[in-house]
């Protein structure tokens, strides 16, 4: 949609609808809690219990990967910033 008017200097920026900001906003929650969780319980448990330990790592990278999957509708807003004024 935008490669004949973008620049190289030019950013595409995605803004994702509001159902995709409140489904991010539950998983980060429910994937940030999840963590905080694991992690007291590794702390106050035996430390050799190693199905906490890679659990934790598992809620770990799910919060991280939760950023990724907030803009999944084909429909999106989009908006093209350009950093210079054409002359």
């Amino acid at each position: 949609m935008f490669e004949d008017n973008k620049n190289d200097n030019d950013k595409i920026i995605l803004i994702p609808t509001f159902k995709n900001i409140c489904l991010s906003l539950i998983a980060y929650v429910f994937f940030g809690g999840f963590s905080i969780m694991l992690l007291s319980m590794l702390m106050t448990l035996n430390p050799q219990n190693i199905i906490g330990f890679l659990a934790l790592f598992g809620m770990i990278a799910a919060f991280f990967i939760a950023n990724r999957s907030s803009i999944i509708d084909k429909n999106v807003y989009a908006i093209l910033r350009s950093k210079e004024v054409e002359k």
